[in-house]
């Protein structure tokens, strides 16, 4: 009897699997519990952390894209390419996210440039459409 290739995706989840899930969740919950007391107390900034948060999160997001990209080509699980295609989605989210912080304008400078352009771009098709029908 020969099976095909076995893939993490398709297998249902062990008793053992779900007990380290439950021990993570107990983890995880421990440490924001000890977290809660130093809540109010502000950290130093640093202008670093952003960037580097955001490069390490796109770089996460489209590896994760990519091998479910390529789980997907062999099962063609609906499933797997919504999943990819979020994961993917996500990662082009931060990219512009990233792009938000940069060192030449203040946030709320660049928040409300990107938001102009938007609507300038919004409003000059809807003449465009007008004005050809």
């Amino acid at each position: 009897m020969t099976e095909g290739p076995i893939f993490l995706s398709t297998l249902p989840a062990q008793r053992r699997d779900r007990l380290y899930a439950a021990i993570v969740v107990g983890v995880s919950a421990a440490v924001f519990l000890a977290a809660v007391p130093f809540a109010k107390q502000p950290l130093p900034p640093v202008w670093a952390f952003i960037p580097i948060y955001e490069s390490a999160l796109v770089v996460n997001d489209l590896v994760t894209a990519i091998l479910l990209f390529g789980q997907f080509s062999f099962l063609r699980s609906r499933a797997l390419l919504l999943l990819a295609t979020g994961y993917l989605f996500t990662a082009f989210i931060a990219i512009a996210h990233a792009l938000m912080y940069s060192t030449t304008k203040s946030r709320s400078e660049t928040a409300s440039m990107l938001f102009a352009e938007m609507e300038l771009n919004s409003s000059s098709s809807a003449t465009i459409s007008r004005s050809s029908g």
